[in-house]
C-alpha cells in the first residue's frame, strides 16, 4: 500500500478521508487537542491555487467542529494552522503567501532557505513580503532592520559558505541598484507613482529592502545599462565624496565601458581597484577636469 504521509498526496486520493481526521481532532477536549495543525508540501510542485484551497477546506472543517482559531483574535495559540513547502520549481514563496490568505497563521520554517533538497521558503523572505503588503503587524513584532544580518548569519552557519550573490531578500546582491530609471525591478522608485494601484500614493509604493533594513545609500552595480548619474555615484560609494565624481565624468567612463566590451574587453567595473583603474584611463588621461 502507498503511504500518504502528506498533505498533498492525501488530499488528492483520500480526501474525504483527511477531513474526517481533522474534523475528529477538532472534537477532542481542549485539555488533549493539539494547538495546531501542521501541514507540508515536500515537493515544491503544487501550485499555489491548489495549496491555498486545502488550507481553507482544513479551516473550515476546523471551524465547523469547533476548533476556532483564536491566536489571530486573542493572541493564545490555539486552533492555528501552520504550513511548511520546499523549493523545487521556483512557486514556494508564492504559495506561502497564499496559504496565509486562506486561513493559515504562520510558517514552520527556518529564517534562511537551506535545508533538504534546495531548501525551502524561509521567514526572512515570508515577512519580507508581508511588511512590503503593508502587514503591520509583521512590522511591529519583528524588528526588521536586522532581518537581512540576521538571515546571512544563520546561512553561513548553516552552510560554511557565503550567501548566494542573488539570493533574494538576503543575498549580497539583493541591494543593488541596476538602473537609472525607474518602473524595472531595482531602479529608482518615481515620486508620486501609485505603483501597487490601490488608488493611493503611499509608502508603500516606495517600498524596498534597502529602505526596511535602514540602507540609506544602497550598493550600485555597474554594468553598460547602468547610467552615468550610478557610475559617479559608484564612484562616490567606493572612494568618498569628491568633485570630481560627477555625472561628466560617469558618462565618459561608461562609454568606454561600452566601447571596451564591443571590443571583447570585460571587466568587472564592481571591483573598486578594476574601476580606479578606469578612473585613471579616462579622466585622469584628460588635461582637464570635467566640469561639475
Amino acid at each position: 500500500m502507498t503511504k500518504r504521509r502528506d498533505l498533498p498526496l492525501a488530499m488528492i486520493s483520500k480526501p474525504k478521508r483527511v477531513i474526517e481526521f481533522v474534523a475528529g481532532i477538532a472534537q477532542l477536549p481542549p485539555t488533549i487537542r493539539p494547538i495546531a495543525i501542521i501541514f507540508e508540501e515536500p515537493l515544491g510542485e503544487y501550485f499555489p491555487e491548489e495549496i491555498s484551497h486545502w488550507t481553507s477546506t482544513l479551516r473550515d472543517t476546523m471551524d465547523t467542529h469547533g476548533w476556532i482559531n483564536q491566536f489571530q483574535t486573542s493572541n493564545i495559540p490555539d486552533g492555528m494552522i501552520l504550513y511548511h513547502v520546499h523549493e523545487q520549481y521556483g512557486l514556494s514563496n508564492s504559495t506561502v503567501l497564499d496559504v496565509l490568505t486562506k486561513g493559515a497563521d504562520g510558517m514552520w520554517c527556518s529564517l534562511s532557505e537551506e535545508g533538504a533538497p534546495l531548501g525551502h521558503a524561509c521567514s526572512a523572505v515570508a515577512l519580507t513580503n508581508l511588511a512590503r503588503l503593508g502587514n503591520d503587524d509583521v512590522l511591529k513584532r519583528y524588528d526588521c532592520s536586522k532581518l537581512v544580518e540576521a538571515a546571512r548569519a544563520v546561512s553561513e552557519i548553516t552552510t560554511g559558505q557565503s550567501v548566494p550573490y542573488k539570493q533574494v531578500v538576503y543575498g549580497l546582491g539583493a541591494l543593488d541598484v541596476c538602473f537609472g530609471f525607474g518602473a524595472i525591478a531595482q531602479g529608482k522608485r518615481e515620486d508620486g507613482v501609485d505603483y501597487d494601484g490601490d488608488g493611493k500614493v503611499t509608502d508603500l509604493d516606495k517600498f524596498s529592502v534597502a529602505g526596511m533594513i535602514g540602507v540609506q545609500d544602497p550598493p550600485v552595480r555597474i554594468s553598460t545599462l547602468a547610467s552615468a548619474e550610478l557610475v559617479s555615484r559608484k564612484l562616490r560609494q567606493c572612494f568618498g565624496e569628491r568633485e570630481e565624481f560627477n555625472e561628466d565624468a560617469g558618462m565618459i567612463m561608461l562609454r568606454e565601458i561600452k566601447r571596451r566590451l564591443e571590443n571583447n574587453i570585460k571587466e568587472d567595473y564592481n571591483r573598486p581597484e578594476i574601476l580606479a583603474k578606469l578612473w585613471m584611463e579616462t579622466i585622469m588621461s584628460f588635461p582637464t577636469t570635467p566640469a561639475k
